[in-house]
């Protein structure tokens, strides 16, 4: 009985390596993606914009440029005739396919796509700037922190007022 689950025991853990350097492989090959910061702006304007860029292929050059934000903000929406051409950054990926950026732009309400791509266009990823106001939370303050307080005190005495007259009608 030991050497069977001796067994199972080693190929349990053969295939939890092999599952584990699969997924370390393929994490490593991975799609373009972009990320900014800020992904957000308070108010529309003029910017600064990392954008920071991987899973290209090595020592590939990129453009970075920004578009109109599409409807409803779904990329399916894009029109690349709206991307500002003039606007246009170059920047170089490494030998790990990464790379960064620092670009200004002026952001329009409701905001922009930022699309990086090759010459080629076989390599390309895109993220979207939002302009989203600041939300003005509820007025709080003493008055409803004192309904509180008296609902909280009102509760704690009817409690202690059930215990004291059950204890009180058994010992009667």
């Amino acid at each position: 009985m030991g050497n069977i689950m001796k067994k199972i025991f080693a190929g349990v853990v053969v295939a939890f390596v092999t599952v584990l350097t699969l997924g370390v492989a393929a994490g490593a090959q991975g799609t373009p993606t972009m990320t900014l910061d800020p992904d957000e702006v308070e108010e529309a304007g003029e910017h600064d914009i990392e954008v920071s860029l991987s899973g290209f292929s090595a020592d590939i050059a990129l453009f970075v440029l920004p578009c109109d934000y599409p409807e409803g903000g779904n990329p399916a929406n894009l029109d690349t005739n709206s991307c500002d051409q003039a606007n246009l950054m170059p920047v170089q990926m490494d030998g790990n396919g990464e790379g960064t950026v620092t670009v200004t732009y002026d952001i329009p309400e409701p905001g922009i796509a930022i699309i990086a791509g090759d010459a080629a266009q076989t390599e390309s990823a895109f993220g979207f700037l939002a302009v989203v106001p600041p939300v003005e939370l509820a007025a709080t303050g003493a008055s409803s922190t004192l309904v509180i307080a008296l609902f909280g005190f009102g509760i704690i005495s009817l409690g202690m007022g059930a215990v004291y007259a059950s204890r009180r009608t058994r010992l009667a």
